[in-house]
């Protein structure tokens, strides 16, 4: 009869600790805590990154140094992005946290820009320099604060990713297929942007890149025969 009691109680703690681990939401507190963390980590490369102008763009490799990815409950994955020159371009930290639905913050620094996306099911919130954007939605639109689009990506390529700024076709995602170059670029670029145009661009690509390289989103969509 104990024996009987004492599996049950086992078996009601695991569900109750299991109920108490992913359905946990973190608050606000949490989640500025750790971008702060992630900030300070950002701090030991921002000297070191190389400044993204037009030209710049199209230097972003998809070649990472001192990746770390880490598992338990929740995830995370940290790296810096270098440039098809070996240098560094761009430091990342995803962190997920365990819930019942996606619940996660990805942490970019570049030379310039601080880009903090706060990643929920529904949409993902997005921060540059600690003022608010809009939102990445799950079909690859962006809206601004207003609920405007003015951007989106179209995902269903197989060698690439176009980005829109407005209805404009700016650039696009390469993603390697097949043979490639031993430092692959991360971006093509096909039209000159402003300096409005050319962030509403970073947004979205280093959105793509990162979830690529951090393996948060499948690696490659399903090819197709024409």
């Amino acid at each position: 009869m104990f024996s009987i009691i004492a599996i049950v109680t086992f078996i009601v703690s695991v569900y109750f600790m299991n109920k108490w681990f992913f359905g946990f939401q973190p608050g606000s507190n949490k989640i500025n805590t750790d971008v702060q963390k992630f900030r300070d980590e950002a701090g030991k490369w921002k000297e070191e990154l190389v400044p993204w102008e037009q030209d710049e763009l199209e230097l972003l490799s998809l070649i990472e140094q001192d990746k770390v990815s880490r598992k338990g409950f929740g995830r995370t994955v940290q790296g810096v992005i270098q440039s098809i020159y070996h240098e560094p371009m761009l430091y990342y930290h995803y962190r997920e946290y365990p819930a019942t639905s996606k619940n996660a913050v990805l942490f970019c620094q570049t030379s310039k820009y601080e880009f903090v996306y706060r990643i929920k099911s529904k949409a993902t919130q997005v921060f540059v320099n600690e003022e608010h954007q809009g939102a990445i939605h799950p079909e690859g639109t962006f809206k601004d604060r207003e609920g405007d689009v003015v951007g989106r990506v179209d995902r269903g390529g197989y060698e690439r990713y176009p980005i829109y700024v407005g209805d404009v076709n700016v650039g696009s995602f390469i993603l390697p297929v097949g043979d490639v170059s031993v430092r692959p670029r991360a971006f093509e670029i096909d039209e000159v942007m402003d300096v409005n145009q050319r962030l509403i661009f970073m947004i979205q690509g280093i959105h793509e890149v990162v979830f690529y390289l951090a393996g948060i989103r499948s690696k490659l969509p399903a090819k197709t025969d024409s």
